[in-house]
């Protein structure tokens, strides 16, 4: 195999015939084997295809119009005010509105766990009322004396 790659794989005589075209011709290998590839009348037509310049597109848009030419003066123009870009007004509202939302959650969530909490304590309260009573009844905490409660629901 030969270090001169082709869509085929060479062998070492081909190599060697490809080098001695080469030297016949007065080229290097390189330079020999463009040649092949591409021959001088297509790269001469290639070169006369564009030494008019590039050819323009055949797109279908239209070609760019010419701006408005510049004005004589100075070069001095006058400032344009600063303004927010078109649409920011609704994304602020909707900033407004989503805060609202989320304000009014909070405070949902707040006075939820504020009457959880106040429950808590009134039961915990009341138990304790309950245990007081209980006690009175029976100081001395026999369970000989029970209290009304205690009496109706049959204990």
């Amino acid at each position: 195999m030969s270090a001169y790659n082709n869509d085929s794989p060479q062998t070492e005589a081909e190599a060697d015939e490809i080098r001695r075209e080469a030297a016949r011709h007065g080229l290097t290998v390189t330079k020999y084997l463009m040649m092949k590839a591409a021959p001088t009348s297509l790269v001469q037509d290639i070169v006369n295809d564009f030494r008019g310049g590039v050819t323009q597109s055949s797109s279908i848009m239209p070609p760019p119009t010419d701006r408005a030419a510049p004005k004589k003066g100075s070069g001095w123009y006058d400032a344009k005010p600063l303004t927010a870009p078109e649409g920011v007004d609704l994304i602020d509202r909707m900033c407004r509105t989503a805060d609202a939302v989320e304000r009014i959650q909070t405070a949902h969530e707040r006075a939820k766990v504020t009457l959880d909490l106040r429950a808590y304590e009134l039961q915990q309260e009341q138990e304790r009322e309950a245990r007081r009573r209980d006690h009175e009844l029976d100081p001395c905490n026999t369970g000989i004396y029970k209290s009304k409660d205690q009496l109706d629901r049959g204990e």
